[in-house]
C-alpha cells in the first residue's frame, strides 16, 4: 500500500529543464525559475549552451553567470540524478568553444590561468569532463551559486530576448542584457567573418559592452554620450585585434546596438545596419541610421548625381561603411540626448534577419497585439519562421516594454 502511494506521488513530480529542481506536474511552470519544460527558452547570457545540451553525463540547464574565463550553469548529473554546478572553461579572453584538440594548442601562458581557475572552482572536490576540445567542471550546487539569479528574478522589467539561426550554418548573432532596479542595459550584435570569426566578434563585443553596463547606468546624463563613444572605440580596437589559435588576426567585425534605460530616460548607440525601433501608440519609428554604402548612394541621389533605381539596385549597397572591428572607428550613431519613454512604449532591438523578413507594419502588429514582451517576441520570431525564406539570416531581437506605473 505504501509503495503504491509513493509511486503515485512520484508520478506527480517532474524536473525543470532550467534550474533542474523537482516540482509538481500539475503546475503550469516551475515555481523556482519559471522555466519548467520550455525547451525554447533562450539563455540570457551570450553564447551560452542551449537547455538540455548533453556534455558527458551532464545535462545543461540555465546559465547562471559569465566572466572572462567561462560560463556557469545549473546542471544535472544524469547518473546520480542530482543537481550540480557546471563550469564551462574557455581560453582566457576568448569566449568561444575550441575545435577538437585545439585546447592543447593554447598558448602556454594560458594554461596556468585555466588550471588556477579550475582549482578555485572545484576547491576540494569536483569532476572534469572534456568535450569537443572544451573543459567542463562540475561540483555540487551551493545556495550562493544561485544568489545572483535570484536577485535578477526580483527585477520586474518586461523584457524578452529571442534568437534563431535561420538557414545559416552557424549563429553569428549575439545578445544579452543586464537589469537594474529602475532600468536596464541591453546589447545586440550581428557578427561577420569567415567560419566562426563572426561568432567570436559578436560574442566578444557583447561581453565587453556588458562590462560597461553599471558605469553607463550610474553615469550622469550629460557625460553618457561621450562615455559610450569612448567605450565603443575601445571595443572596436579590441575586436580588430582578435587572433586565432595560431596568433593570426581574425579580420572579423560586428554590428552593435546598445540601449541604456534609467527610469523613463533612454539612450542608444548604434554601429552598422542593425535596427532599434520605438513603437508608440501603434506607430513604429526607426531610431537608428544604417551605416552602409546605400546611405552614401542615397546622398548622391539627393544631389542629382545618381538615379534612385541605380542606387537601390547597386550590387554593393549593403556593404557596411562602419562596424565594430573596422579599426579606428569614427562613424558611430549615439543619441545626443535622452529619449523620454511613455507608458506603453516598446523598444525593439534587432539584427537584419528580423527586419529583412518582416515589414515595419508586420513588426508593429506583432508588438502591439501582445501586452507582454515574451508573447510579442515569440510572435515576431514565429512570423519570421513563417516566411520560410530560402536564405533566412540569423534573427535576433531584444524587446522591452516600458510601464510608467508608479513613476
Amino acid at each position: 500500500m505504501w509503495s503504491k502511494r509513493m509511486m503515485l506521488m512520484r508520478k506527480k513530480k517532474k524536473r525543470c529543464l532550467g534550474c533542474m529542481s523537482v516540482y509538481s506536474s500539475e503546475a503550469a511552470e516551475c515555481p523556482r525559475c519559471g522555466c519548467g519544460d520550455d525547451t525554447n527558452y533562450t539563455q540570457s547570457i551570450p553564447d551560452a549552451l542551449p537547455l538540455c545540451t548533453i556534455v558527458g553525463n551532464l545535462r545543461i540547464g540555465k546559465a547562471i553567470s559569465m566572466d572572462d574565463t567561462g560560463i556557469s550553469y545549473v546542471g544535472l548529473d544524469t547518473e546520480k540524478n542530482k543537481r550540480v554546478h557546471v563550469r564551462e572553461f574557455f581560453v582566457p579572453g576568448r569566449m568561444t568553444r575550441l575545435p577538437e584538440g585545439n585546447l592543447k594548442a593554447a598558448a602556454e601562458r594560458d594554461i596556468p590561468v585555466i588550471e588556477q581557475k579550475k582549482k578555485e572552482f572545484c576547491q576540494t572536490k569536483g569532476r572534469e569532463v572534456n568535450e569537443n576540445g572544451t573543459v567542463y567542471l562540475c561540483r555540487s550546487l551551493k545556495k550562493k551559486d544561485l544568489r545572483e539569479r535570484k536577485r535578477k528574478k526580483e527585477l520586474t522589467q518586461d523584457i524578452a530576448l529571442r534568437s534563431i539561426i535561420g538557414t545559416r550554418a552557424n549563429q553569428q548573432d549575439s545578445a544579452a542584457f543586464r537589469l537594474f532596479e529602475d532600468g536596464l542595459f541591453a546589447v545586440v550584435c550581428d557578427g561577420m567573418g569567415g567560419i566562426s570569426a563572426g561568432e567570436v566578434a559578436s560574442t566578444e563585443c557583447v561581453r565587453k559592452m556588458l562590462g560597461s553596463a553599471e558605469t553607463a547606468y550610474y553615469s550622469e546624463e550629460e557625460i553618457l554620450p561621450d562615455f559610450m563613444r569612448r567605450t565603443v572605440v575601445g571595443v572596436d580596437a579590441y575586436v580588430s585585434s582578435l587572433q586565432d589559435m595560431d596568433r593570426q588576426r581574425l579580420h572579423c567585425g560586428t554590428t552593435l546596438l546598445c540601449v541604456s534605460v534609467k527610469g523613463d530616460h533612454m539612450f542608444f548607440t548604434s554601429v552598422g545596419d542593425s535596427h532599434i525601433y520605438l513603437i508608440r501608440d501603434r506607430r513604429i519609428t526607426l531610431l537608428t541610421e544604417e551605416h552602409n554604402y546605400l546611405a552614401d548612394l542615397m546622398e548622391q541621389v539627393e544631389k542629382g548625381e545618381m538615379d534612385y533605381e541605380d542606387a537601390v539596385s547597386h550590387p554593393k549597397r549593403e556593404a557596411l561603411t562602419s562596424y565594430v572591428g573596422i579599426g579606428n572607428i569614427s562613424l558611430i550613431h549615439i543619441s545626443d540626448t535622452f529619449l523620454q519613454l511613455k507608458d506603453g512604449d516598446a523598444v525593439l532591438m534587432c539584427s537584419d534577419g528580423v527586419y529583412r523578413a518582416l515589414s515595419d507594419e508586420e513588426i508593429c502588429a506583432r508588438v502591439t497585439e501582445n501586452s507582454k514582451s515574451d508573447a510579442a517576441a515569440d510572435g515576431l520570431i514565429c512570423s519570421v519562421k513563417e516566411k520560410n525564406l530560402p536564405k533566412q539570416d540569423n534573427a535576433t531581437l531584444i524587446l522591452y516594454k516600458y510601464s510608467g506605473k508608479g513613476k
